[in-house]
């Protein structure tokens, strides 16, 4: 565990050298062009595509880029990895693009069509799924060598595929959602909802959501959904990892994040006002997303904004009373560090399960500020609990307080 922690603690040690430290910040690609799709195969290791045929790639955590492909004769919308070194680039014209050496050369596979191809989802056993115009679907089994045609009786445009495995899958788009159950042999339209969907986000074969003018929700496999939001705009990506975490991002560099499955999201500070096109959630805290004139972002502390107000060395270690307290909907929490190192602060209920997680990332020494909504949970008594790491691995400081939510 202490080998584990070291390792982590060094990892943000470099990230916390090399970028800004707080919410969301601007990665510099050196592109002016559109961005429609980014990927991460590892921390260190990021790719975009976009316009002109362009994929960049970074293996410093988008530090620096490299132009590893660029064709004026066509764009790229979506990138995805089967591992670290095989990866798949789809966009206009047909276009295919397949890597074998983690992005530095790329080579175009047939796909037979000259038609739009909108999205790409692999899966580690070496199949995958590309959706596009005139609802087109293509299938491999082969870790992308070969694609193979599929009829689904879609005549409009799909927008977004997801590849759950080698059975089930789900293709969304203009007017309709499909589902295959059979690795892709049949497709079948879910009658059960409706409408125009841009973008969709499964974790499993039952869970998944799907947003369009509206975002919804299902649980069982798209049998019946639940509408989460009504009446909305702009959002071209939603990106799931978990039951409960999942983000959204769209026109005017919007960025938003749920906490609890999609039910409630909280509108995160952007550092651009462009277009956001694609985002890709790594893991709890760290993910990327790209967009208009070039923009690439990046969070490793899953874009909450966590205030340095004083870098000034305190006293001593310590966890303030939050503030205001009893409070609704949200409340302000303060600590200080004598020293750098690795800082969670979690939030907890009365019975000790955990709601949310407001720090977990390395921090100078100095006095901090986290603000904390409650969104939907509901009233009673809440525990935050702060624990700090030395850059040795060391625990040196853990304190809980209680606050007090009322409706």
């Amino acid at each position: 565990m202490k080998k584990i922690l070291l390792f982590f603690v060094f990892s943000f040690l470099f990230i916390s050298e090399a970028l800004p430290q707080l919410g969301w910040k601007t990665v510099n690609t050196n592109f002016s062009g559109r961005l429609y799709g980014i990927t991460m195969t590892s921390v260190e290791n990021l790719y975009t595509c976009g316009e002109a045929g362009r994929i960049y790639r970074s293996s410093n955590y988008g530090l620096n880029w490299t132009l590893a492909n660029q064709n004026n004769g066509y764009y790229l919308v979506s990138i995805a990895f089967y591992n670290d070194q095989i990866g798949i680039a789809v966009g206009s014209n047909g276009k295919i693009l397949r890597t074998s050496n983690a992005g530095i050369n790329w080579n175009e596979i047939s796909s037979g069509v000259t038609a739009v191809l909108t999205c790409v989802s692999l899966s580690p056993d070496g199949t995958g799924l590309i959706s596009g115009d005139g609802g087109r679907i293509f299938k491999t089994q082969n870790f992308g060598l070969n694609w193979v045609a599929q009829f689904t009786g879609f005549n409009n445009m799909f927008f977004s595929v997801n590849s759950i495995n080698n059975s089930i899958a789900y293709a969304a788009g203009d007017g309709k959602v499909y589902k295959t159950t059979l690795g892709g042999i049949n497709w079948g339209a879910l009658n059960s909802i409706s409408g125009t969907f841009r973008s969709s986000s499964f974790i499993d074969a039952n869970k998944g959501w799907i947003v369009g003018s509206s975002l919804y929700r299902t649980v069982n496999g798209g049998t019946s959904w639940d509408t989460l939001l009504s009446n909305i705009s702009g959002i071209k990506s939603i990106k799931f990892i978990n039951d409960y975490r999942g983000f959204m991002v769209g026109s005017g560099g919007s960025i938003l994040r749920s906490n609890d499955g999609g039910n409630s999201w909280q509108i995160q500070q952007s550092p651009t006002i462009n277009d956001l096109e694609c985002i890709y959630v790594f893991n709890d805290n760290i993910a990327v997303a790209c967009g208009a004139i070039g923009t690439v972002l990046w969070t490793e502390n899953g874009g909450v904004n966590v205030n340095n107000i004083s870098s000034e060395i305190p006293g001593s270690f310590n966890l303030h009373q939050n503030f205001p307290n009893p409070f609704n909907p949200s409340t302000k929490i303060n600590f200080d560090l004598t020293e750098p190192g690795f800082v969670k602060l979690t939030v907890y209920d009365i019975t000790g399960k955990k709601v949310d997680n407001l720090v977990e990332e390395f921090l100078r020494s100095g006095s901090y500020s986290v603000n904390w909504d409650s969104k939907n949970l509901p009233a009673g008594v809440y525990i935050y609990s702060i624990n700090f790491f030395s850059p040795s691995g060391e625990k040196k400081f853990t304190f809980s307080r209680k606050m007090n939510l009322i409706k």
